[in-house]
């Protein structure tokens, strides 16, 4: 299993954990897709439709993408629940996030 945070729309967090793609695909709504942050140390997975299926924006989670330092349209945003996870290992798996990760939000509530 893989510690992983979910920040909802709604500014809720909650830690989880993961046992595989379904249960992630369980929490954001659908197919996911990547969000890079660059050299943070993290990422996460949104809804890979999100914006189509009008899933409202989750301003937690645009904010630290936008301070992360990575090349974003402007105007673009992330929707829905985002899993929050520590990055990947050296075989390609998700490791879990740290259990302090919930405090890199606060700046942003």
């Amino acid at each position: 299993m893989t510690k992983g945070l979910v920040v909802r729309a709604d500014n809720t967090k909650e830690y989880v954990e993961i046992q595989d793609w379904k249960e992630i695909q369980d929490i954001v709504g659908g197919f996911f897709s990547v969000v890079d942050f660059g050299n943070k140390g993290y990422f996460c997975y949104i809804d890979d439709e999100g914006k189509l299926k009008n899933q409202p924006l989750n301003k937690l989670a645009t904010d630290l993408w936008y301070d992360s330092g990575q090349m974003i349209l402007v105007g673009d945003y992330l929707a829905g629940n985002a899993l929050f996870f520590g990055g990947i290992d050296d075989e390609g798996n998700d490791m879990d996030i740290p259990e302090d990760f919930i405090n890199v939000f606060m700046r942003y509530e």
